[in-house]
């Protein structure tokens, strides 16, 4: 017992019992780090990239909807608004609201966030599964076997394309204030997320881009 008593006091004063390790001195063998030492803990190494990265929102990507011969594939970027599960879960599609400091030159906040909340609004619509109107679409197609679908849209199409029109027409308001973003049909993105694409400016378009909103920490790092 007094042994035992003995052994408890040298391991809780750091040293070293008979035929142990000190509880202060780390294990040479093991190569982990003694309990209790701060200094001697491995360390997450923090990247200098880590914020600008692809799922960055202010990240400029690469125009997928020009050609890659074309000089807007080099002179242009998009900026991605990403879907927000919060909002509808996998119900319907929903994006973020939170606004992108890189837009703020070509797109006001307020607009952004009008056209984000309406977006979110008409498709939590139309992909609604308890929606009468979608409802109905299902029993006539069935009775009709889906001939009907062909003479008169059902109630999602109409949905979706109201929204499709209301981004056109943001598109020419904001054509006429001389702006340089553009909405890109949410048909052509797969309703996986909103993008704006950026037009250029007598080819400077680029350059803004990079350096408005958000300090790239690697300039020599490549864009997507």
């Amino acid at each position: 017992m007094r042994s035992h008593r003995a052994r408890h006091q040298a391991l809780q004063q750091g040293q070293q019992p008979e035929g142990g390790m000190p509880r202060s001195v780390p294990n040479r063998h093991s190569g982990l780090p003694a309990i209790g030492d701060e200094e001697s803990r491995p360390q997450t190494p923090t990247s200098a990239t880590s914020e600008w990265n692809p799922s960055h929102p202010c990240f400029p990507h690469r125009n997928p909807y020009v050609p890659t011969n074309s000089p807007l594939y080099e002179s242009t970027r998009v900026i991605r608004i990403q879907r927000d599960f919060m909002i509808n879960g996998d119900l319907s599609p929903a994006y973020s609201n939170t606004f992108p400091e890189i837009l703020e030159p070509y797109v006001s906040e307020e607009r952004f966030r009008m056209v984000i909340a309406y977006v979110n609004k008409e498709l939590a619509k139309a992909f609604d599964p308890w929606n009468l109107w979608n409802w109905l679409d299902v029993m006539f197609g069935l009775l009709t076997l889906w001939v009907l679908e062909d003479i008169i849209d059902t109630y999602i199409k109409r949905r979706l394309r109201a929204v499709e029109a209301f981004l056109q027409q943001q598109n020419e308001e904001l054509e006429q204030a001389r702006s340089q973003a553009v909405f890109v049909p949410l048909r052509r993105t797969g309703y996986m997320n909103v993008r704006f694409f950026l037009v250029p400016v007598a080819g400077v378009m680029l350059t803004a881009v990079l350096t408005v909103g958000y300090t790239n920490p690697r300039p020599d790092a490549p864009t997507r």
